[in-house]
């Protein structure tokens, strides 16, 4: 079989037979204002869109300036962002972990 320098296998990389994996991209808020988590989120976007990664949203946690509304102290960047999943592929960080580590430790 062919192989490589290192002298791996290398006949499924070069049929195409490799599994084809999701691959992903997460990101933890900034800490600062709400400018700064809005750039840093429409980067992320953008970057997962661009690699072709499924965008990881961080879990709710109080926001800099938005913790004082003591009724919904805990808030995620989905509820403040609509539509850009036709942009990229999202999913939560408690599905990720479900589905990537928990899942696949089996």
């Amino acid at each position: 079989p062919p192989s490589s320098s290192s002298g791996h296998d290398t006949t499924a990389i070069n049929n195409n037979q490799q599994e084809e994996r999701t691959r992903y991209l997460s990101f933890e808020p900034d800490c600062g204002g709400w400018n700064n988590i809005r750039m840093e989120f429409e980067i992320m976007v953008v970057l997962a869109s661009a690699t072709n990664r499924t965008l990881i949203l961080p879990p709710d946690n109080p926001l800099y300036l938005l913790y004082r509304d003591k009724s919904n102290k805990h808030r995620g960047i989905q509820k403040f962002f609509q539509g850009f999943d036709d942009i990229v592929t999202i999913i939560s960080t408690e599905d990720f972990v479900q589905k990537e580590m928990i899942r696949n430790k089996n």
